[in-house]
């Protein structure tokens, strides 16, 4: 997996996007994956020399849940 979206209400996209920027995890997530909020759609693509790492994902969506 080198790119995947999130289509969600523009709240959300908000959350996902100050997590990112704020939070422990999503700044973690962010070395690893550059983001474009177009809409109410984020594309995130994988930067070179990045590996994916499931745990982080995982906690990312765990922590940035209502």
């Amino acid at each position: 997996m080198k790119k995947f979206k999130i289509n969600a209400q523009s709240h959300i996209i908000a959350d996902v996007i100050q997590h990112l920027n704020f939070g422990m995890t999503g700044m973690g997530i962010a070395r690893s994956w550059d983001y474009e909020v177009k809409g109410n759609t984020i594309y995130f693509t994988l930067k070179e020399g990045c590996e994916v790492n499931p745990e982080d994902l995982f906690w990312f969506g765990y922590l940035t849940k209502d």
